[in-house]
């Protein structure tokens, strides 16, 4: 997938498995995350990870 589909076919999902996500890929999401776009504004983000017990 090229980055121009990749942008067109994007979508929300609100349907998860209830499986654990392996802690590599989610430091890669995180990572990846910091370089996400804010429209021209300096923004910090804030990423909070939840493991789902008693949240």
């Amino acid at each position: 997938m090229n980055t121009y589909n990749a942008i067109v076919t994007r979508r929300s999902s609100r349907k998860y498995l209830d499986k654990p996500v392996e802690q590599e890929l989610l430091e890669k999401v995180i990572e990846a995350g910091k370089y996400a776009p804010s429209g021209g504004i300096y923004e910090l983000y804030k990423f909070y990870e939840s493991n789902g017990t008693g949240t």
